[in-house]
């Protein structure tokens, strides 16, 4: 009878452990931010070690329809984006991300757009399909990863 008692109060505690290591992971969140530096279209460079707060990380390119039709999907929910800082990162020139901007209207002041050294994309996400979106906590953990088109109702979720 003993042997039983033992067993069952070692079965408890190891089910107790297990259960409260999920919740508490589960509260830190996924992977952190990636450490990357972004030229942004007016000039200043940012590094991904100095973000704080909320954010979403979009690599994109600008000549991509799949691109596009995300950017027009975000413009209609600006909204929803509020609490967030938003960097939309690309390896095009200046100019081009510039232009991508302003023809989706997404010149908000917590937007960022700038290039992204393709090098640092690739060790950061590895090779992924565009568009790619990437939320972060307020502790620069990962919450959600979206790799290629998203229906915007998706990525609301976990906004």
């Amino acid at each position: 009878m003993h042997k039983i008692s033992v067993l069952g109060l070692t079965l408890l505690l190891f089910l107790t452990q297990c259960t409260s290591k999920k919740t508490s992971d589960a509260n830190a969140g996924g992977p952190p931010l990636p450490s990357m530096k972004m030229l942004t279209v007016d000039g200043k460079v940012l590094s991904t070690d100095d973000l704080s707060g909320p954010l979403i990380v979009v690599v994109f390119s600008p000549d991509c329809d799949h691109c596009q039709r995300e950017a027009t999907q975000i413009h209609e929910h600006l909204r929803e984006f509020r609490n967030y800082e938003v960097y939309f990162g690309s390896s095009y020139d200046l100019p081009v991300i510039s232009e991508f901007q302003s023809r989706y209207e997404l010149n908000q002041p917590n937007f960022h757009f700038g290039r992204i050294d393709p090098q640092y994309i690739v060790s950061s996400y590895g090779y992924i399909d565009l568009p790619s979106l990437y939320i972060y906590n307020e502790d620069k953990r990962l919450i959600k990863a979206f790799v290629g088109e998203t229906p915007i109702e998706q990525i609301l979720k976990y906004l």
